[in-house]
C-alpha cells in the first residue's frame, strides 16, 4: 500500500486472498494512519489556533496540530526532522510533534516581556546549539532552553526598541529587524555581533513596522513591513547589509499587513494578515507576485519554509554531551567545533558524530572525556546524518531521544561495550517480531526476529564503536531505540 501524494490521516484498503486452486477468502480490510512529511520546500504557517503545512507543489493544505496551547500564534521554528516551536502571545513558547501534532509547554508567557502592540514575540530562529533565539519585543532579544525552559537575555537596549525579527550570518552576526516606530522610535535594521555590539544597517524614514525578515544571501535581508500600521503601505523590501540601502522589491498587489516571510532554495513566499490572507510566492529579483492555489488562512502570522536540513557551515561552540546524549553535526562543507574561547565536550557516555562535505575544525576547547565517543568524517555529498523518519520528539539540541517511560520494550545495557538486550515491559508478550538495527549514515547491520521470548540477548561485540538505531517492531507497535557502542 502506498498512500497518495497528498493524503494524510487515517485510511483503509480492503483485499482478498486467493490460493492456487482459485478459492478465495473473506474479505479484510486494513487501517492504516498516514503521517505528514515535511519536505524541503514545504512552508509552514502559524494560522491563529493552527499549524499549517502547505505543500506548494501538490497544493495540499494540511493543518499539524490545532488548539491546546495555541489559541494567537505568531511565529514558529523547526528544528528538522524533530519538533517545531511556536510562540502564543497568549500561552509562551510551545514544543510540537509533526507527526502526532501533540502539544507541550516549553517557556510560560509570563516569562517574556509584555505584548506591547504586537501582543508577544514575533519572531524567532533555532540558534547551533538547538536553543530558540526570540525577538522578544520591548524585552530585547532573549533566549530559551528547549529542555529547561530556562530563559536568558542575549541583547537588550542600545538600538534595541522593539525587536521583530531574527536572522544569523555565517559569521555569528546575528541580523536584527526592529520595529521602533511602534514605540516612539524609529524602525530599524540592526547588525549585532558575537560580543554584543550594535551596528544600524538601515534607518530608512521608509520602514515603518517591519514584522519579519530572511536571509537572501550573506549580504543581502528581505523584510516584510507592515507599513500601514504606522501611516504608510504595506510593502516587502530588499536591503543590502553592506551599504545599508533599501529597495522595494514588491508592494501592492496582494500585499496586505505582510507578517511573515522566508527565502528557502531559491523562493521567497510571504504571508498576509490582512486582504487575501495567502501566501504569495514573490520572485526576489523582479518582485512579481504568485499567490498559491489554496492557501489562504483565517489570522496568519509566522511563516518558514522547511529547510533542507544540511547546512552549508556549521558552528558548534558551548556544547556539552552529557552520558546518554547522542548527538551528530552536518554541513556540506565546514563544520567548526569550540575555538575563540568556546568549548565544546564530550562527557562519559555522550556521543557525538560529525560529518562534512570538505572540512571538520577541531578549535582549542574541544574535550572529550574518558568513556565518550567522538567519530568526525568527510562526506562529499553525503550522506549525512542518518534520522529516521519516525513519530518522536527531541529532547536536547539535535539530539534524538527515541525510548521514554511509556515504551513497551527497554533495551539494556546502554552505553554497551559488547552485546545488548531487548525486553519486553509489562505484562504485553508479543510472540511474532521484528528487529533492526541501523548504524548512523542509515545502513542496516542486523536484522533479527522476536519468537515468543520476553527478552533476548544480541550479539553486538563486533560492531565498531558509534551510534546506533535499534527499530522493534512488534503486534502492530513500532518503537525505536538508540544504542551507543564504546570501545
Amino acid at each position: 500500500y502506498t498512500p497518495g501524494p497528498s493524503n494524510f490521516g487515517r485510511d483503509y484498503f480492503t483485499f482478498k486472498a486467493q490460493d492456487p486452486q482459485g478459492n478465495l477468502s473473506v474479505e479484510d480490510t486494513v487501517f492504516v494512519g498516514i503521517v505528514p512529511r515535511l519536505d524541503p520546500g514545504d512552508v509552514l504557517v502559524i494560522d491563529q489556533n493552527m499549524l499549517r503545512l502547505f505543500d506548494p507543489v501538490t497544493h495540499k493544505d494540511t493543518i499539524l496540530s490545532k488548539n491546546q496551547g495555541l489559541s494567537q500564534g505568531l511565529n514558529l521554528a523547526y528544528k528538522p526532522g524533530t519538533s517545531i516551536f511556536a510562540f502564543d502571545k497568549l500561552t509562551g513558547l510551545i514544543k510540537i510533534n509533526p507527526v502526532t501534532g501533540d502539544q507541550s509547554m516549553v517557556a510560560a508567557r509570563s516569562g517574556f516581556a509584555a505584548g506591547g502592540p504586537i501582543g508577544g514575540a514575533p519572531g524567532m530562529l533555532i540558534d547551533n546549539s538547538g536553543k530558540i533565539v526570540v525577538a522578544d519585543g520591548t524585552g530585547g532579544i532573549k533566549r530559551v532552553d528547549t529542555i529547561t525552559g530556562a530563559i536568558t537575555t542575549l541583547f537588550s537596549g542600545g538600538s534595541l526598541q522593539y525587536p521583530t525579527g531574527v536572522t544569523y550570518l555565517n559569521n555569528g552576526d546575528l541580523i536584527v529587524s526592529d520595529a521602533g516606530l511602534m514605540t516612539g522610535g524609529a524602525s530599524k535594521v540592526i547588525r549585532i555581533n558575537p560580543g554584543g555590539v550594535q551596528t544600524v544597517v538601515s534607518s530608512n524614514a521608509t520602514i515603518k513596522v517591519p514584522l519579519d525578515l530572511a536571509l537572501i544571501d550573506q549580504n543581502t535581508v528581505v523584510i516584510c513591513d507592515a507599513g500601514s500600521f504606522g501611516g504608510g503601505t504595506d510593502n516587502v523590501y530588499k536591503i543590502n547589509l553592506a551599504t545599508g540601502a533599501l529597495t522595494v522589491l514588491s508592494t501592492g498587489g496582494s500585499i496586505s499587513i505582510p507578517s511573515g516571510l522566508d527565502f528557502q532554495g531559491g523562493k521567497l513566499y510571504v504571508v498576509n494578515n490582512n486582504g487575501t490572507r495567502k501566501i504569495l510566492d514573490i520572485d526576489n529579483t523582479t518582485g512579481a507576485q504568485t499567490i498559491l492555489t489554496g492557501s489562504s488562512m483565517t489570522q496568519p502570522w509566522g511563516l518558514m519554509v522547511v529547510p533542507s536540513g544540511v547546512p552549508v557551515t556549521k558552528t558548534v561552540q558551548n556544547v556539552t554531551i552529557i552520558n546518554g546524549q547522542s548527538t551528530c553535526y552536518n554541513a556540506s562543507h565546514t563544520i567548526t567545533v569550540a575555538g575563540g574561547g568556546t568549548t565544546f565536550a564530550v562527557q562519559n557516555g555522550g556521543s557525538a558524530i560529525m560529518v562534512a562535505g570538505v572540512n571538520i575544525l577541531y578549535e582549542p576547547g574541544t574535550t572529550i572525556s574518558n568513556g565518550g565517543y567522538m567519530h568526525g568524517y568527510i562526506a562529499s555529498g553525503g550522506p549525512y546524518c542518518y534520522t529516521p523518519s519516525l513519530p518522536n520528539t527531541v529532547t536536547s539540541a539535535e539530539d534524538i531521544s527515541f525510548s521514554s517511560a511509556q515504551s513497551l520494550f527497554k533495551v539494556y545495557p546502554n552505553p554497551t561495550s559488547g552485546n545488548f538486550t531487548i525486553e519486553q515491559k509489562g505484562n504485553q508478550e508479543y510472540r511474532e517480531g521484528k528487529v533492526e538495527v541501523y548504524a548512523m549514515r542509515g545502513e542496516k547491520v542486523m536484522t533479527s526476529v522476536i519468537a515468543g521470548e520476553k527478552q533476548h540477548e544480541y550479539m553486538f561485540s563486533e560492531m565498531p564503536p558509534g551510534l546506533y538505531f535499534i527499530k522493534v517492531m512488534a503486534g502492530g507497535v513500532m518503537e525505536t531505540f538508540k544504542l551507543i557502542k564504546t570501545r
